[in-house]
């Protein structure tokens, strides 16, 4: 899943570099690049934290020990277990046995078994659940209320209270999805229609936000997101200078150690700490 939007992006990188927002043309050239950024540093991200951050159902398999009750999972919180089942072939061909009384532990991050499989075997248990932190890196869905005028696909969108900004995505007559840009849309909060994201007065549609349906990875974890952020601003920063070295006192040329080093930036990493999985053998 994407953490974040080449929107975003573009407001974080050209304010970072510049202070202005028009430094980053707009254009199918930055897009690519910043696109190709994206999709790659997410799935690092990803990766560095152990676990699936899209929230959707899931299907994993885990090796069978005697003893053993409770499974860790990869993509948690857990918010649905659809099934439990048991082969000890590893094969699941409609033979597998379904695991009765098992459910989701306190933690939310581990399915516990009423009792122990009776056997050793590689694959030996299924677990079908729904699990994750998101849906989508931005997008949210808001149920709304006290609605005028109508919503146009792309135009900017400004919570009255929170100050947040994002642009429409869809809307219905009680429904509406936003991608975020900045900020938390919060319920009860009015939510006005702009042309552009510094006009204000130039609307059409207005609404109530009266609950919040789907939160986005960016309105509910922004930290992870900004964390996604960082990293490409940091790759985009670099990006014609990697090979770049360094000269030591001693004068011993090298390839600059922080660039080395920088899978994520520390930064990055203190970002992410407490959203990281723990190794649990």
């Amino acid at each position: 899943m994407l953490l974040s939007s080449l929107d975003r992006l573009k407001i974080y990188i050209s304010a970072v570099e510049s202070g202005s927002r028009s430094a980053l043309t707009e254009g199918t050239a930055n897009d690519s690049e910043l696109l190709g950024w994206l999709t790659t540093i997410s799935a690092r991200i990803e990766k560095y934290l152990a676990r699936s951050v899209e929230l959707t159902s899931y299907t994993e398999y885990f090796d069978t020990t005697y003893g053993r009750l409770r499974y860790f999972v990869n993509a948690y919180p857990v918010t649905t277990l659809t099934s439990v089942y048991e082969d000890s072939t590893g094969e699941y061909d409609g033979s597998e046995a379904a695991v009765s009384n098992s459910y989701v532990g306190v933690d939310s991050r581990s399915i516990v078994l009423d009792a122990p499989i009776g056997h050793i075997a590689l694959k030996g248990l299924r677990i079908i659940y729904t699990g994750g932190l998101a849906a989508h890196g931005v997008r949210s869905t808001f149920a709304i209320g006290s609605v005028s005028g109508t919503w146009t696909a792309d135009k900017y969108v400004e919570g009255s209270t929170s100050g947040a900004m994002g642009k429409v995505v869809s809307s219905t007559a009680t429904s509406i999805v936003i991608a975020n840009l900045y900020g938390i849309f919060i319920a009860g909060e009015t939510i006005t229609e702009q042309d552009t994201e510094g006009t204000k007065g130039a609307s059409d549609g207005t609404a109530v936000i009266s609950s919040i349906t789907v939160q986005s990875l960016a309105e509910a974890y922004p930290d992870i997101a900004r964390a996604c952020e960082m990293q490409i601003r940091y790759m985009w920063k670099h990006k014609m200078d990697f090979e770049n070295s360094t000269t030591s006192p001693e004068g011993t040329v090298r390839r600059n150690p922080a660039i080395i080093e920088g899978e994520l930036q520390p930064e990055v990493k203190n970002m992410l700490a407490t959203y990281r999985r723990p190794i649990i053998v």
